[in-house]
């Protein structure tokens, strides 16, 4: 069953429930009513039904209840076969408000993210404690599956405010990303450097589309120094301000990574 079906069950199941237990609460003081006041009811039942459809748009429209519908990040892990890294992102949920972009054909969500250095690892696992994860989910806007040469055509890629993100992309490109498809949307998990030793930059994750490359697509904003896309990029725009940890900069790890990148 795709999403939009599904939306469509949902909707009229609720509908239903709302119209039974409206019924259920009116039907005794209905045959207690004149005439006049059965009607003047009628109309009540008729426009609280109506408010709870409109309610119901709109969580579908505005996103609130797609976010719902998602796996939680710790459940992509589980099915990628990572329980290490599933136990990790469990960990982290509860501080990650998932965000999410609509642009053009596609709603992109950042689901969840666990920062390296942040991360307490299970003994013997292979996470690496200089990499950080992310789970990004890619669906199609008109609620059509998402067909898997789609999902080729993104890449991910963590920046930092400050550097221009032509120079810091062959730096902070992605490592490696696994992903899935249920339910009509991709489900990436996304193996990339951690950035933070750079907590006391902005950092962001870009999404970008090909054939565009970094130079290609993006600039760096002059005054606060965050990437911004170039006005003859043509692909999906999503730019994803992400979590910072307080007091985590290492000025001093972040000028050997730099010096490592040939960026310094």
């Amino acid at each position: 069953m795709t999403f939009r079906e599904r939306y469509r069950t949902e909707l009229e199941r609720t509908v239903a429930f709302e119209e039974r237990e409206l019924q259920t609460l009116t039907a005794s003081l209905r045959q207690k009513l004149p005439q006049k006041e059965r009607a003047r009811l009628d109309q009540k039942r008729f426009a609280r039904t109506c408010l709870a459809v409109l309610l119901l748009l709109a969580l579908l429209t505005g996103g609130a209840f797609a976010a719902l519908r998602l796996l939680a990040p710790h459940e992509v892990a589980e099915k990628l076969g990572d329980a290490a890294l599933a136990a990790v992102l469990r960990e982290v949920e509860e501080n990650t408000e998932p965000q999410s972009v609509t642009d053009g054909d596609y709603t992109v969500t950042l689901l969840g993210l666990a920062s390296g250095s942040n991360i307490r690892a299970p003994e013997g696992s292979a996470i690496d404690p200089t990499h950080s994860y992310a789970v990004v989910v890619l669906g199609r806007a008109d609620g059509q599956p998402i067909r898997q040469e789609e999902n080729g055509t993104f890449l991910f890629l963590p920046l930092i405010s400050g550097y221009a993100p032509e120079r810091i992309a062959p730096f902070t490109m992605t490592i490696a990303r696994s992903a899935f498809y249920l339910d009509g949307v991709c489900y990436n998990l996304v193996d990339m450097i951690d950035l933070t030793a750079f907590s006391d930059h902005a950092l962001w994750l870009c999404v970008l589309q090909t054939p565009f490359s970094p130079a290609d697509a993006l600039t760096m904003e002059p005054q606060s120094g965050d990437p911004v896309y170039r006005d003859n990029y043509s692909g999906v725009r999503a730019l994803f301000r992400l979590p910072v940890l307080s007091g985590k900069a290492n000025p001093q790890r972040a000028g050997e990574l730099l010096r490592l990148a040939g960026l310094e």
